[in-house]
């Protein structure tokens, strides 16, 4: 499913929006994760904001994303 997308926010909000409950309270567990609030979390999957390089890792390891999912894209 990764790979369908262009960008990794649609690939978030696109994978909690398929777990049980429309992945209801899964934005608040990535952000407990993180150690960021919940409002830092929601700007970034759903505004301008991008994740830090060390967020972008920790998001990967909250997903269970492996090697190959996570490898940087070279333009």
């Amino acid at each position: 499913m990764i790979f369908s997308h262009l960008s990794y926010k649609g690939f978030i909000n696109e994978y909690f929006e398929s777990l049980p409950k429309a992945g209801r309270g899964q934005s608040k567990k990535l952000a407990d994760h993180l150690g960021d609030s919940t409002v830092v979390s929601s700007q970034t999957l759903k505004g301008e904001r991008d994740f830090s390089n060390e967020n972008a890792f920790k998001t990967a390891q909250f997903l269970k994303l492996n090697s190959f999912e996570t490898q940087a894209k070279k333009a």
